[in-house]
């Protein structure tokens, strides 16, 4: 399908304000604010009776005779608070430097790495001391466990920029185009390391890396007819696979081919994200633009002028560049509550799949799959001899896939809901689609496969919500049939998928809501076991909000708000 128009219409520069917020979350956010507090709260402490403030977690009375627990976990929280306060100082109070050169000054990557190998000596000694345990809130040990997880992760990551040269790519995914992924990529940053030194960010807008690219390979089913027009397969449709692993793995391959350099990390961050950080942080005035983005309005206030930037524009340079500096000013002023709500966001996210990681390091990869935020299918064993005994065997998978290719924004007002009926010898999954977006023009089509002719004449100034919908499920089962609306589809999808994870079936096939209406699209499973299956697994997709599920058997039925992924016994 031709879309020159699509290419005004996706000049949105996201990824300016997501980068920066990525790069501070993680040489900041996570560690150096909190610091900020501590230092202010020994600074009110009363020293002459040996009362420490350590951290925003821990309130003590220090007594020379306590047990050894209490005092490794003093000695850690006191190296805490040196590398904070001097890492701190030096990137607040250096403004005659840029950001990267004062995060350079102040050693960050391996003061960041102390930290976070102090905070797992805390919280590995925390339950053996006497003193330290009885006077700290459950808020402040929460916190302390959330801080611990959060630098954990990327504890990893920040290890293999300190020796040899780096390079991460920072993808913004806007979640109000869906994509498997998280929604369609906009905007990217490049991040240079060199020596645990941070050497450079360069932000750019997906086509300048997409125009690089002469040679396109095929797009695989779905993007092929509906997106590419068998024109090839564009890198702004890569993050296109469910398993986010794999399509991690071929962005980056072509970005390299795109002359953007070698990246051995990918990490994507969906707009849902976004959104919650500006929550917390509040409004950033953007002067030179006269406009001022909030988590209610930085989609369109971002999109505004984007017919004026282009592939290399310096004018959109310039905007991220006035983003950057006043996300600068309210990052560095924020208060006890917002650092928690920030640690506290940057978890849920990533338990929600809007932030995703990958590696091509095969290590540092099977630790972040093992912490399950890389997007990975969440197969369970289903071959050799764990078939004849792991519970497993007689499970069912079940993941859901939105791909908006209606080449709009129509996902900012999409909502659905799943049931899931068990009887013996059939599955049937409901899908009821609501689209609550205002038409756009009065014209309507009814015929499900016109919606191609009715896009290309209404220039893509629709808002119906053009979906390939994929369902992956375990090989235990089989799709027999889908009905869109009480019309069977025909001529579906299907395709074999092989992952580190395992095998699933992908199913994949197109459905239509139009403005203002429900839909309902029925899919037909029949397992090869006529008995229930012991439990579901489903998978959360990123970028797309709680969906609610009903789960119904022969003997009970329950509703189950999926914002993750989740595993569930059916009988």
């Amino acid at each position: 399908m031709p879309h020159h128009s699509h290419y005004n219409w996706r000049k949105i520069t996201f990824i300016g304000l997501s980068s920066l917020i990525s790069l501070y979350l993680v040489l900041l956010g996570l560690s150096l604010f909190i610091f900020k507090v501590s230092i202010d709260q020994i600074k009110q402490s009363n020293l002459n009776h040996w009362s420490y403030s350590l951290l925003p977690i821990t309130k003590i009375v220090f007594i020379p005779t306590q047990i050894i627990a209490d005092g490794q976990v003093l000695v850690a929280a006191n190296q805490i608070i040196i590398d904070g306060h001097q890492t701190y100082s030096i990137i607040v109070n250096n403004p005659q430097l840029t950001l990267i050169e004062r995060i350079n000054e102040a050693d960050t990557v391996k003061r960041v790495l102390s930290i976070a190998e102090q905070l797992k000596k805390i919280e590995k000694h925390l339950n053996n001391t006497v003193f330290i345990k009885s006077a700290i809130s459950a808020q402040q040990h929460s916190l302390l466990i959330e801080l611990n997880t959060s630098l954990e992760l990327i504890r990893p990551l920040l290890k293999t920029v300190t020796q040899d040269t780096h390079q991460w790519l920072i993808v913004l995914q806007n979640s109000q185009e869906i994509r498997a992924g998280g929604g369609f990529m906009g905007s990217y940053a490049l991040v240079s390391w060199q020596d645990g030194k941070l050497a450079n960010i360069v932000f750019e807008d997906i086509y300048d890396a997409s125009g690089q690219l002469t040679k396109l390979p095929k797009a695989p089913p779905g993007a092929n007819e509906y997106l590419s027009g068998n024109q090839g397969w564009k890198l702004q449709d890569m993050n296109w696979a469910a398993d986010f692993p794999s399509a991690a793995h071929t962005i980056l391959s072509y970005f390299t081919l795109a002359n953007k350099g070698s990246s051995d990390t990918l990490i994507a961050l969906n707009t849902l994200y976004i959104k919650g950080l500006l929550q917390i942080t509040g409004p950033l005035d953007i002067p030179d633009y006269q406009t001022t983005i909030t988590a209610d309005n930085f989609a369109t206030e971002l999109r505004t002028n984007r017919d004026t930037f282009f592939a290399g524009s310096s004018q959109k340079k310039h905007l991220l560049t006035q983003v950057f500096a006043s996300l600068q000013n309210k990052l560095t002023s924020l208060n006890q509550d917002q650092i928690h709500r920030m640690i506290v966001l940057f978890r849920t996210q990533l338990e929600q799949q809007n932030i995703l990681f990958y590696s091509t390091d095969r290590d540092i990869q099977l630790i972040l799959e093992d912490k399950k935020v890389t997007g990975s299918l969440a197969l369970r064993p289903k071959t050799g001899s764990d078939c004849k005994t792991h519970d497993s065997c007689n499970g069912l998978y079940l993941y859901l896939v939105e791909s908006n290719v209606g080449i709009n924004k129509a996902n900012q007002n999409i909502d659905r809901a799943v049931q899931v009926s068990f009887v013996p010898g059939d599955i049937t999954v409901t899908i009821t689609t609501y689209n609550k977006n205002l038409p756009l023009n009065t014209t309507s089509f009814s015929d499900l496969f016109d919606f191609q002719k009715y896009v290309q004449l209404y220039d893509n100034k629709h808002l119906a919500y053009v979906n390939y919908q994929r369902i992956l499920t375990s090989p235990n089962v089989t799709v027999t049939q889908v009905e869109h609306d009480g019309v069977p589809i025909p001529n579906l999808d299907q395709a074999i998928i092989n992952t580190n994870q395992g095998e699933t079936i992908e199913t994949g096939f197109l459905v239509v809501t139009m403005e203002q209406s429900t839909s309902r699209t029925v899919i037909h499973l029949t397992p090869n076991k006529p008995q229930l299956p012991s439990f579901i697994t489903i998978q959360k997709q990123p970028g797309i909000p709680v969906i609610p599920y009903s789960i119904t058997t022969p003997t009970d039925s329950w509703e189950l708000p999926v914002n993750h992924t989740v595993t569930v016994e059916v009988n």
